[in-house]
């Protein structure tokens, strides 16, 4: 997204620029990072920390998606035993 944001600062062969202004309680809230961490970071290298950062809660949005289909996935299996079992009459 934020590549898209550079490319549209700059028009028709003119050179462009950009600012990313970075909420410290967002940073903190959204992806845990410690406070004053991004001071840490130079300004160069901080668009891949904060991507970084992205990535690695996704990973663990999408790592969580998963066990939570996984029991959900469970439980309907147990639904379709339990509900084939009562049309044989053996429940």
């Amino acid at each position: 997204e934020e590549i898209q944001i550079q490319g549209r600062t700059a028009r028709q062969g003119k050179k462009g620029s950009y600012q990313m202004i970075l909420l410290e309680s967002n940073l903190q809230e959204t992806f845990q990072l410690p406070p004053g961490e991004k001071d840490n970071i130079p300004k160069q290298a901080r668009y891949e920390w904060l991507s970084d950062a992205r990535n690695k809660m996704h990973s663990v949005h999408c790592l969580s998606m998963e066990e939570d289909l996984q029991v959900a996935t469970e439980k309907d299996e147990r639904t379709h035993r339990f509900f084939d079992a009562l049309l044989l009459g053996d429940a």
